[in-house]
């Protein structure tokens, strides 16, 4: 099962079973250097991937990719210990992870596609198209377009996934005991409305047959490393599978904003997990679901939804604390999605006294400098942000502590770092620390330089040049310079996300250079960047969301100063409508004044552009 715990015991903070966690001090562990000392050249890579599975966990990604990348060097020798290469596809998997969890999507892609050539060197006599690697490693490749937002795509992959292991469930499992199929229509649909070409999919094959080879292959392979149902229980183990592929299609649908379709999933997911594990809960599969579950709630943010969400992952809270108790670094984390959801529900206050409480557990069983006390922070600065009432330096103060556990545990020039740079750099942009902004960007780009990540293979690449681009804005009012930075930014990036545009990874630099089009009176440039926030906007929230009422206020303004009357009477309109659903969903007093004095600012400028309209039709 995959989750941590604490042993008992005279201050040794226990991570996984026989591993200690004192940061650095981990990969001297006595006991896996022993183990490699005395273990046989073609039982070493063995240790090195448990070992790296390990440190992956513990979130020790630098060490972790040592490790995976010691496996792999080893299965490049001339002479080779046997069955590395099962190894070898693994460690790249389990990099690709890391490194797209780092929002480092070209080297992410590049693992992938090598543990893709491996599976189907060592699998091809099996039909490597539909074995369970290949299977298993198309879900990995699934959430790596999830997390670059190419939904669409993600959601085709698991489908076909899908319809291969259902095939082979219903080939297993007793038919009376089978789970009723309710996708068959969905995944007609899912075809015909996906529109990504086809030369970027690798072999999802569109018909399938399953053979006996692969009924036996898929029930037997080491790929149930992490699994604690039994490798002889077929029904079991493709149960659990297929509860694991819906789980990943009730997210995305959870992305796309669709959350009657993810209810839908959600309730087949849970009787595959429940049938598998024979309607035991305590497990980390069930955990895993309600967690889930728990997120999918969270996108749409509304109180009934929210409260729901909270329920899931109360459940999820409590099974941990029977399980693995309440020392555990996975019952921590679960605490801080309670706290999160207080957040939401603007309860400031509990929200602030629950991650207080998350913090003060994390530094008492894992030590003040814990890569894990920086998960709590970054809820502790959202909290203070919104705060009205706030010690200013709260946020600040926890956005450079973050910085300094990542430079501590990872180093200054880890792209694993990465994310807590740009973290200090928002603490030290809102202060007006452009200087310290400055030297940060240097470091990163140092960072980035280094690696070997640049314009086609890394979101912050693009994000620092926008940085860059706002202070030229900021603090030079280099208007000119500041919008070359965010034009060049833009195409790379849209050739960086092959030409979606409307794909989320735009909407900042959009914004910046619709902001900079207004300031400088260029409105038919500014409508045009509006309106690709817009799009972005629809795709990230949905085509009614609230959310996007300041965009159209923002069209509608520049369209009155193009004397584009009518549109702009339009969009202002949507404006105001959407400004009255926040009004309706509001839930404190706070935001209720707030949308009711949009409201009357978007009534009175409507009146003004009426009485223009009136005008020129008399004129």
């Amino acid at each position: 099962m995959d989750l941590f715990y604490v042993k008992e015991g005279e201050g040794d903070r226990v991570i996984y079973p026989g591993y200690t966690y004192h940061n650095k001090e981990m990969t001297e562990n006595l006991e896996f250097q022993e183990k490699v000392k005395e273990a046989s050249p073609e039982e070493q890579y063995k240790i090195y991937y448990e070992h790296g599975k390990i440190l992956q966990k513990c979130r020790m990604f630098p060490l972790a990719v040592e490790c995976f990348e010691s496996i792999i060097a080893k299965s490049m020798d001339n002479i080779r210990p046997a069955g590395i290469d099962v190894y070898a596809y693994k460690a790249y998997q389990r990099k690709a992870q890391m490194y797209f969890d780092a929002l480092c999507f070209q080297t992410a892609y590049e693992c992938l596609s090598k543990a893709e050539f491996i599976i189907r060197d060592l699998y091809e006599k099996e039909n490597a198209t539909q074995s369970r690697q290949m299977l298993e490693h198309r879900k990995i490749v699934a959430k790596y377009f999830r997390k670059f937002q190419k939904f669409d795509k993600a959601l085709e992959i698991l489908m076909d996934v899908y319809q291969i292991e259902r095939k082979i469930y219903t080939q297993i499992v007793d038919e009376e005991d089978q789970i009723e199929d309710v996708f068959k229509t969905e995944v007609e649909e899912q075809k015909e409305s996906t529109q990504e070409d086809q030369d970027q999919e690798k072999s999802h094959p569109k018909t399938v047959e399953i053979t006996e080879e692969v009924k036996e292959e898929y029930a037997i392979d080491e790929s149930t490393e992490d699994s604690d149902i039994d490798d002889d229980d077929m029904s079991k183990d493709i149960s659990i599978r297929l509860g694991q592929t819906i789980i990943q299609i009730m997210e995305i649908q959870a992305f796309k904003n669709n959350l009657k379709k993810g209810l839908t999933y959600r309730d087949i997911a849970e009787k595959y997990i429940l049938a598998a594990t024979k309607d035991d809960k305590k497990n980390g599969y069930y955990i895993k679901f309600l967690q889930a579950s728990g997120n999918m709630y969270m996108r749409s943010q509304n109180s009934k939804n929210l409260e729901k969400a909270y329920e899931l992952y109360d459940e999820a809270n409590s099974l941990l604390e029977e399980v693995v108790g309440k020392k555990s670094i996975d019952f921590l984390l679960s605490l801080v999605d309670i706290g999160e959801v207080y957040l939401y529900q603007k309860d400031h206050h509990k929200a602030e006294a629950f991650l207080g409480f998350c913090r003060k557990e994390m530094n008492k069983y894992y030590g003040k400098g814990s890569i894990w006390v920086n998960r709590v922070n970054s809820a502790l600065i959202e909290v203070h942000s919104e705060k009205k009432i706030s010690k200013k330096d709260v946020p600040f103060k926890l956005a450079i502590k973050n910085l300094d556990n990542a430079v501590e545990l990872y180093g200054e020039k880890s792209i694993f770092t990465l994310g807590n740079f740009m973290s200090a750099i928002s603490a030290h942009f809102t202060k007006g620390n452009y200087d310290e902004v400055t030297l940060i960007l240097s470091k990163m780009g140092t960072c980035l330089e280094l690696n070997g990540e640049g314009a086609n293979g890394n979101q912050f690449f693009f994000i620092s040049s926008i940085i860059n681009g706002m202070i030229a804005a900021r603090t030079n009012k280099d208007y000119e310079k500041a919008t070359m930075f965010f034009s060049s930014t833009l195409r790379m990036q849209v050739e960086y996300v092959e030409n979606e545009r409307d794909h989320p990874f735009l909407e900042q630099t959009y914004y910046q250079l619709a902001i900079m089009y207004t300031q400088a009176g260029n409105m038919t440039r500014a409508v045009l960047m509006w309106g690709n926030v817009l799009s972005v906007g629809k795709r990230k929230y949905g085509l009614e969301s609230p959310l996007l009422s300041a965009t159209y206020k923002q069209i509608g303004m520049c369209q009155l100063r193009l004397g584009l009357l009518n549109e702009s009477l339009k969009n202002l309109q949507t404006s105001k409508t959407l400004c009255e659903a926040k009004l309706e969903a509001a839930e404190t007093k706070e935001s209720k004044g707030q949308h009711e004095t949009e409201i009357k600012e978007l009534e009175e400028i409507l009146q003004s552009v009426t009485d223009l309209c009136e005008k020129q039709r008399v004129g």
